[in-house]
């Protein structure tokens, strides 16, 4: 017969609640979703770009007012892409932070993640770098707790 009055403060460390898991699960859902705008962003404004030089190239024109023109609209799509992107870096971040939720695509998805911040220098580099220590040091203590748990049972 199992004590069901008094529960030992032990027991209850480091275990993750449901709800937790499931509010970290969400965010994770929508913030990878909405950090697909900038794959449309960035591959919209390097063809806008691409199209803005062939038609300078190809006519000759030197009017740097249309040129300027030609690169603001472009720049469109890229800023467009960043900010749906940027709320989804928010909420996978506070996935990654605040939640106990933990998958082998979510460890993957941030490894990438962080991988590509850590390119993005001087900033991104140092979220890249935080990404990337969080998500191995996360990792290694879900592992134990595993561990724990297989010796236990």
């Amino acid at each position: 017969m199992t004590n069901t009055f008094y529960k030992t403060p032990l027991s209850d460390i480091g275990r993750p609640t449901q709800k937790r898991v499931k509010l970290g699960k969400v965010l994770f859902i929508i913030g990878a979703l909405l950090q697909l705008g900038i794959f449309y962003g960035t591959p919209a404004y390097i063809y806008s770009m691409y199209n803005a030089f062939q038609e300078i190239t190809l006519n000759g024109n030197g009017d740097s007012q249309a040129m300027a023109n030609m690169i603001s609209s472009s720049l469109s799509h890229l800023v467009i892409g960043v900010i749906v992107a940027f709320p989804g870096l928010v909420l996978s971040s506070l996935a990654l932070f605040i939640s106990s939720y933990q998958n082998k695509f979510f460890k993957a998805y941030f490894l990438v993640a962080s991988l590509f911040w850590i390119l993005a220098f001087p900033v991104g580099t140092v979220f890249g770098l935080i990404f990337l220590i969080i998500v191995i040091v996360k990792g290694r203590r879900n592992e134990k707790e595993v561990e724990v748990l297989l010796d236990r049972g």
